[in-house]
């Protein structure tokens, strides 16, 4: 885990220029020191370079006192991060290693904090210890105006750094210190001069002519730093501003996404579809505006990195709140949705099955664009953890709003079936009434699924808990509406298919009856028990079980006093023929017609499904037969 720190901490620092690599050839020699530092008292140690040498390849102005030596041949250098008695060992088998390795050599580095600092320490240091020499004095003047030139330039070289990297305040520092050696220089120039002056120095004439030569040359190279070093500042100035015109533009877009956001949260929480609409319109077109000033205007390959990190800061800003933004908007339409799928929709004449579908449409098209938004911010890097917030709320409401959504259709879907097969049944059209009853188990099936996800899904993070309870409380209602109607659509059906079967066999086959009575009493059975079944379904399955019972008592009633006028009618014939044996036999035969009857008022007045309608009919054809066969047998004696 260190180690993947450590490289990713010398990736950013490449990446902010403040890192590099040099490569040691043959003839190169290293001529620097190294010691173990460590970033404060607590911090991570590191090898540090103590002092650089006029014979290393790297002097003066790339490696400085203070850089880092991070990598060895592209091999981070891991040293013990705690106290150990073998950190002394390491460090030597490090240093040897560096010093024996062969050549080419690639070392890695990293800026020190104080780099150029250290180097103008280390070269003051150098400069006093050649003053102490007896000789030294004579070229005094020669040397230290050398050293101006010396310092000038590594001034130069940070001030070309801090340019390179849009430092203004490290390069009107570089800036004051080249001015400070040419004012320095033009001090000892001045020196010599007035050495020429003096008679001391009359005899070293030609020396101190020589050293003026030397101070003013000096100078001269200095004054030629000092305006390469004007010229490179202004020109670091004028980037920077006009760097900072793009840093503020894109603020500004930032800026305004953010009221947008804001905006269109207050719409979506007030219920201005317009005004919401409007605030996701700013901020898309605030995204818009800060990535064409990211990719037209912001020249990247020349732009300075913090330049380029503000901009980049911007255009994230403005892209999380036109996503927040849209995120409120999708929520918002995904619940307008819902409430045309609903179940008061549903109950009411105002519910459009067209109008539901396309609501239903835009939920699940919300639901998608919420979904890759939320894949593609738990993918990202360092993704704005409010952000990740609000669009898995957003999912999670419009998830829930999509399973209400579409239960409200289904429940739809089986009320308009069950309409379809009691009216199919009205007029006894068997088979349409069955594929209407099949529907509707269709809709309630697929109701059925949508309550077992939400069970399966009730402590799912993808889940809104705060709602789930009321989605799954509209699930349960559609659930009971579906599953009451595919019952009645059913019972409808059974009562159409045993009238149509009875009519066809002109009322010679009770077996349909007796199949649609015994189905219709297992419906009833089963509504009773179910707990999604309501009390009109029931009631309804009910009054099908008496109409489908009452055709059943009807009927046979209806024969038996048929049979009866038949046998009457017989009775009398056989007479007019003095046939007085069938005479006989065919007023037995009503009388047993009759007997029948009676048996069927009997069994009509205990059947608890038959109504009084039926059994006043039945009783009407009990009597009818009970007269018919009394015609006979009266007709008989006489």
């Amino acid at each position: 885990k260190f180690k993947e720190l450590l490289k990713d901490h010398l990736d950013t620092m490449f990446e902010m220029g403040l890192a590099f690599d040099y490569e040691f050839g043959a003839g190169n020699r290293l001529g620097f020191s190294i010691l173990v530092a460590r970033y404060g008292s607590e911090g991570r140690m590191f090898l540090e370079v103590e002092e650089t040498h006029p014979h290393c390849a790297c002097y003066p102005s790339i490696l400085k006192p203070t850089d880092e030596l991070i990598e060895v041949n592209d091999k981070l250098i891991l040293l013990p991060q705690h106290d150990d008695p073998k950190e002394h060992e390491v460090f030597e088998v490090l240093r040897k290693k560096i010093a024996e390795s062969k050549r080419p050599l690639k070392l890695t580095f990293i800026h020190g904090e104080r780099r150029d600092e250290a180097f103008l320490e280390q070269e003051n240091r150098r400069e006093m210890r050649g003053l102490d020499r007896p000789d030294a004095k004579k070229s005094a003047l020669r040397g230290e105006s050398e050293q101006c030139v010396r310092m000038a330039t590594v001034a130069l070289e940070s001030l070309k750094n801090a340019a390179m990297n849009g430092d203004s305040e490290s390069g009107t520092a570089s800036k004051s210190k080249i001015n400070e050696q040419v004012a320095t220089c033009t001090h000892l120039a001045s020196d010599a001069d007035k050495r020429i002056a003096d008679n001391r120095y009359a005899a070293q004439e030609k020396e101190v002519d020589g050293t003026k030569q030397i101070t003013n040359t000096n100078l001269q190279k200095c004054i030629k730093i000092q305006k390469e070093a004007d010229a490179i500042l202004a020109q670091l100035l004028d980037k920077l501003k006009a760097e900072q015109l793009l840093i503020d533009e894109a603020n500004r877009f930032a800026a305004a996404a953010t009221q947008a956001r804001e905006s269109a949260e207050n719409a979506a929480e007030e219920g201005h579809a317009q005004s919401l609409l409007s605030a996701v319109n700013d901020a898309r077109n605030a995204e818009t505006g800060v990535k064409k000033v990211e990719h037209e205007k912001l020249d990247q390959a020349t732009a300075y990195p913090s330049t380029t990190t503000q901009i980049k800061a911007a255009v994230k800003k403005t892209t999380e709140e036109r996503e927040r933004a849209e995120a409120a908007q999708l929520k918002f339409l995904s619940a307008q949705a819902a409430k045309k799928c609903d179940l008061g929709g549903v109950a009411s004449s105002e519910f459009h099955e067209e109008d539901a579908f396309d609501a239903s449409k835009d939920i699940d098209d919300a639901l998608e664009r919420l979904s890759k938004l939320r894949d593609r911010l738990r993918n990202s890097q360092n993704p704005n953890p409010e952000n990740v917030k609000v669009v898995d709320d957003a999912y999670a409401s419009v998830k829930n709003d999509r399973d209400a959504a579409q239960a409200g259709i289904y429940a739809a879907q089986a009320k308009l079936a069950r309409d379809q097969a009691e009216e199919f049944a009205k007029d006894n059209k068997a088979n349409e009434a069955e594929e209407a009853a099949a529907r509707a188990a269709v809709a309630e099936s697929k109701i059925k699924d949508i309550r077992t996800r939400l069970d399966e899904e009730k402590n799912d993070p993808s889940r809104d808990a705060a709602n789930h309870d009321d989605t799954k409380a509209k699930v349960d209602e559609a659930t009971k509406s579906a599953t009451s109607d595919r019952i009645v659509a059913e019972a409808a059906a059974a009562k159409a298919h045993a009238h149509t079967v009875l009519e066809k066999s002109e009322g010679q086959d009770n077996s349909a009856i007796d199949a649609a009575l015994q189905r219709l009493a297992d419906l009833l059975n089963r509504a009773r028990t179910n707990p999604d079944a309501t009390d009109e379904a029931k009631a309804t399955v009910a009054g099908y079980a008496q109409q489908a019972s009452g055709d059943k008592h009807l009927n046979e009633s209806q024969q038996h006093a048929a049979a009866a006028s038949k046998a009457r009618e017989e009775t009398q014939s056989a007479l007019e023929r003095s046939d007085f044996d069938e005479a006989k036999s065919a007023a037995e035969r009503a009388g047993a017609a009759a007997v029948a009857a009676a048996a069927a008022k009997k069994a009509v007045d205990k059947d608890e499904h038959a109504n009084n309608d039926t059994k006043l009919a039945v009783a009407g054809n009990t009597a009818k037969a009970r007269d018919e066969a009394a015609l006979a047998e009266a007709s008989r004696h006489a």
